[in-house]
């Protein structure tokens, strides 16, 4: 399965948005300004309040390379597309439309980035 994120990898742990709240990485404001922009869309306070309790404690994933392509060219042109391994985790499929997820951090010797 694929990851794609944001930026450059940094080759660090694929760590949940929540997570990275939660240690003060970045402020709740700052989760939320960036992913209304990189969606184009405004969420309610009652959406935001369930995507911190569910979706935001998850790293997200696609089936395919295609699909991690494609998402990559429409959400986050520059950022790194990342194979992970997923022998030992917890795969399980997202509520939000079907596709992988794991709930919690991704150990980075799980994770290599394509092209490289």
């Amino acid at each position: 399965m694929y990851h794609v994120t944001a930026g450059k990898w940094n080759g660090a742990d694929l760590v949940p948005a929540a997570v990275r709240v939660e240690r003060g990485w970045e402020t709740e404001d700052d989760l939320r300004a960036a992913w209304e922009s990189r969606y184009n869309e405004t969420y309610s306070n009652r959406q935001w309040a369930e995507i911190m309790q569910v979706d935001a404690w998850e790293v997200h994933f696609h089936a395919t390379l295609s699909d991690a392509t494609d998402y990559r060219s429409l959400f986050c042109p520059g950022g790194s597309i990342l194979a992970v391994l997923t022998t030992d985790l917890d795969v399980r499929i997202g509520t939000e439309y079907p596709h992988p997820v794991v709930r919690g951090t991704v150990p980075a010797c799980y994770v290599t980035e394509v092209g490289k």
